[in-house]
């Protein structure tokens, strides 16, 4: 699976997931809406891994939860050390 992720500049193509983890904590149902939010919790630049925060909610009910680690072909911003 690869995907986009956006930085402040422009949107990086490539990267791909290395590891994910799901916890589904609720079901869902067809015309629900669900709120994704992904959360960066730590960058290792030497490696270019990701470490993700996951959560889905439904209703401001928590429906997933989850973590992620991705490999990407991101540049570091020598300002955010």
């Amino acid at each position: 699976m690869t995907m986009e992720i956006q930085t402040e500049n422009n949107f990086r193509k490539g990267t791909k997931y290395l590891y994910k983890t799901l916890e589904f904590l609720r079901p869902v149902f067809p015309e629900q809406n669900v709120k994704t939010t992904v959360t960066v919790d730590s960058i290792n630049y030497k490696k270019k891994k990701v470490n993700l925060d996951c959560k889905c909610s439904v209703e401001e009910k928590l429906v997933l939860s989850g973590t992620a680690t991705v490999l990407t072909p991101c540049k570091k911003n020598r300002s955010n050390r």
